[in-house]
Formats: C-alpha cells, structure tokens, sequence
C-alpha cells in the first residue's frame, strides 16, 4: 500500500514540474541582471545612510561657521539627499551622495539683496534668481551690475570654503577631496575586514530654496549669449520624493532593471536615470497593475523611453515644459540618433538583444574585445540605415 502512495507523489511531483512554466531567457537574465548590478542589501542601506550622517556631522559646524564668516550667509542645519539617496536609484552599493546645503537668504542681512522674483523653470530646466542693491560680501556672487544672484560665482566661493574646511580638519577625520572639472567630492575612508578601504563619497551643493522649489547651484555648460554659468537648476524636490514614496517594491525594480540595463549597454549609456525616473513617472499615470511581470513591464519601460527619444523631447514630469534632452540634443544630435536607432533595434528583436546586454557572450582571453555597436555591424551586417527603417 505505501509503494502505490510513494509512486502517487511521485507522479504529482512529475506532472506539476511538467505543468510548470519555465522562466524564459530574458527572465532569466532579468534576475542575474537583478542579482549582480541592482540589488543592495537593507543592512548594507543602513550601514551607508549612518557612514553618510557621521561625515555630514563631522563637516558641518565648521563648514557653516567658514561660510557664514566669509560671505554673512547662514547655512541651515538641514542638508537634504538628492537623487533619491541611498534608499531610492542606488544600485548595488549606495556609496556615493549628492547633498543639497540650503542657504538662508532669506533671513537676516542678505534678504534685503535678494528677491523672491523667481519665475518657473525654462525650457532647460534653468533659471535666474533676481537680486536688487547687493553690497559688500554677497556683491561676489553677484553678477555685473548687481541683477543676478549667479550660480557659478555661489558654487565656487562655496567649494572655496570647503576645500579650506576640509584642509583644517584633523588628518584623523580621514577626509579629502576630488576634483573633478567643476565637481568636488569629499570622500571619507572607511577601514573594513583585512586592511581594504571602502570609500564613501559626498557631492555637497548649495541651493536656495522658495516656494517648495529647489534651485541648485549646479549650472549647465556655459552659453555667452544665455549666460546658463548664472543660472540655477530648478527641481521640485519635495513632491518628488513624495511621489516616490507611494511606489511598490514590484515598480521599483522594474525602474532600477532599466536604469542597470542602460548602463550595460554603449550606445545607451549616456541616458541619465533621472531621465528613466522621469520616464516611470509618466508611466505610473497611464499603466495599471500590480507591474509583478518584471520581464513585461521593463520591456514597457523602454518602449516608453524609445517614443520620447523619437519625439526628441522628455517633459520634466513636474514642470512639464522643461524637455530633459533639450541640452543633450543639441550638444550630441548624433549620440541622440544612435540611442533611437540601437533601442528601436533591440526590441524588434524580440528578448535575444535584451539578453546579450545582459549576459554578453564569453569570449577567448586572447581575442580582441568587441562594442555591442561594433559587434551588430560587423557580425550581423547590420547599420544605421538598417536600425532606423
């Protein structure tokens, strides 16, 4: 009698692992994809956000007292996490920060220079803050005749001071700088198991804030006719992070999938991934469901990204008439081309081309190393002119 119950489970066991649907190929490398590049581990979350707070504190009383001594404007206490910080886009290892430093202009002396007559954001996603009368101190971050609050001038006497703070520091705070074009980061080495160093990086940047706007000292490359060197990005950073706070687990993994996919490949890799957070955020108002299908809605992700790179225009989700790519497609018109061609390409093959992104073919250690791009061409004889029909 127990051999014909054996053989019975024995047969369900058979029949349910033949009725089971195998994880295709492009699932499959969704969850290596998932494993290698995406996935951080909450402890690891918590143990970066504490590293993060400990270099913050040890930076900020005598940053804030360098500043205000040179230039008489206060720094707030509360420096913000950009970027959705280390428990929003960070994949893998969430070591690297942007932090936002608000200047008090409001308050005290400065407010009598400088006006709330901020208008909404252009076309760049840039704007002017107007000034009247500045004097004294503040007169060096202010351009020409005294009109315009510039971001340049505020970026730069801000990195002044913190390469002087930094420099006055103890050596067994542990802290430097990098530098890199108009970008400092203060870095902090921290010991861990067996003599290695971990590091963790801070990009600190003044904003002045208004009217639940964040206007960021972080200028765009510099135009003589529009002078962008004095213009502050504008971001609305608080409705940002409230709208991401309603996003499951399910949707945020599709959106880190898409920006770990981008990176992975050349001719994608230039997208930001605010702009695919900009992306699923349009998506969010239009697609239903739980997204529990990873492998349907990553592939919905880039359909998506595909249209606005045809059109040549991504609007800002929360101030729809800035165009993201407007910058980026008039300084790289043939990057941008490329992009649509190479991403049309790939989802008109189907999942093979999103899986040899994902999981590139082994190659022999002596061969030569070949680009996706190069590989399509010369492999597959496939061109430009090809993709783009």
């Amino acid at each position: 009698m127990w051999q014909f119950g054996v053989g019975f489970l024995i047969a369900l066991v058979v029949l349910y692992i033949l009725g089971a649907r195998r994880p295709s190929k492009l699932e499959q490398a969704l969850k290596l994809l998932f494993k290698k590049e995406v996935y951080v581990p909450k402890k690891n979350i918590l143990t970066a956000k504490k590293q993060l707070e400990e270099v913050i504190d040890k930076l900020k009383s005598k940053l804030k007292e360098n500043f205000t001594e040179k230039y008489s404007i206060e720094l707030k206490d509360d420096w913000m996490e950009a970027n959705g910080g280390s428990a929003g886009l960070k994949l893998k290892t969430p070591d690297e920060f942007q932090i936002l430093v608000e200047l008090d202009i409001w308050h005290g002396q400065s407010a009598l220079y400088v006006t709330s007559q901020m208008a909404s954001a252009d076309m760049s996603g840039y704007d002017f803050i107007k000034v009247s009368g500045a004097s004294g101190l503040l007169s060096e971050m202010v351009l020409g005749e005294g009109t315009v609050f510039h971001s340049q001038k505020v970026l730069y006497g801000f990195q002044s001071i913190l390469h002087k703070t930094v420099q006055e520091m103890d050596e067994e705070e542990g802290l430097v700088l990098e530098t890199n074009g108009n970008t400092i980061k203060v870095v902090k080495k921290i010991p861990v198991k067996r003599g290695v160093k971990k590091e963790v990086k801070l990009e600190l940047l003044p904003c002045v804030c208004s009217n639940k706007r964040c206007y960021i000292a972080k200028p765009d490359t510099y135009d003589e006719k529009e002078g962008t060197l004095g213009k502050w990005k504008v971001v609305l950073l608080s409705k940002e992070k409230e709208k991401m706070s309603k996003v499951t687990q399910y949707k945020l993994k599709v959106l880190k999938l898409a920006i770990a996919f981008c990176k992975k490949d050349e001719t994608l890799a230039w997208i930001d991934p605010y702009h695919l957070k900009t992306v699923f955020l349009h998506m969010l108002d239009t697609v239903p469901g739980s997204w529990k299908e990873t492998d349907d809605y990553f592939k919905l992700v880039l359909e998506y990204l595909l249209d606005y790179l045809r059109e040549g225009c991504l609007p800002d989700y929360f101030i729809p008439k800035r165009n993201l790519f407007l910058n980026f497609a008039q300084a790289h018109p043939k990057t941008m081309e490329n992009a649509t061609a190479r991403l049309r390409f790939i989802l008109r093959s189907g999942n093979n081309e999103m899986v040899k992104v994902i999981k590139p073919s082994r190659r022999w250690p002596w061969s030569k190393p070949v680009h996706t791009t190069q590989a399509m061409i010369s492999h597959k004889a496939v061109n430009l002119e090809v993709w783009q029909k």
